[in-house]
């Protein structure tokens, strides 16, 4: 099991800590040092610290041993936390009375984007990787992921696989297809 925890301590500059266990039971001991951690760092800043868990439905795999330890944790914690997730994935599982977070979480769920919005993040996101794409592929992802962020990240990202496996450095309408 490796754990990462990490938090920005002063401008730019992060701290991390990776703790590897050896076996699963040696979870709550990573789990006292990482919310000691965010207390301290509380008490040093004196602020409010919010902590980012992406992806939060992936710990759903752990079972429910975990996940009301973690619960518990997190209800115990002076830190406000924000967790991000699929949201017809995550909404099933939080809809469900049996599972550790039923009834715990605010939900909202993040509308479409708006279509120029959609058109600079792809645009750049390739970019980065000095790829572009032509108008008429770019058209079909927007038209097809309803400019839904899930859905645009996980269809432009096969559509950037195809492309780099192709050896091609834009996506055309062929790789779109």
């Amino acid at each position: 099991i490796n754990i990462k925890v990490g938090t920005s301590v002063v401008g730019d500059v992060d701290t991390w800590l990776k703790v590897e266990l050896k076996n699963d039971k040696e979870l709550n001991l990573a789990y006292d040092f990482a919310f000691k951690m965010i207390e301290r760092v509380q008490e040093y800043r004196n602020q409010k610290v919010v902590i980012f868990l992406d992806e939060f439905q992936e710990l759903f795999d752990f079972g429910k041993d975990y996940l009301w330890s973690l619960r518990s944790y997190i209800a115990d914690s002076k830190a406000s936390f924000v967790v991000s997730s699929s949201y017809h994935r995550f909404s099933e599982i939080l809809g469900d009375e049996k599972q550790p977070f039923f009834n715990f979480c605010t939900i909202e769920e993040i509308g479409p984007i708006e279509k120029q919005e959609c058109k600079n993040y792809v645009i750049s996101r390739l970019n980065k990787f000095d790829i572009t794409i032509n108008d008429k592929a770019l058209e079909e992802l927007l038209r097809i992921s309803q400019g839904k962020p899930y859905y645009l990240q996980f269809i432009g990202f096969k559509l950037y696989d195809v492309c780099k496996r192709m050896g091609s450095n834009e996506i055309t309408w062929k790789i779109y297809e």
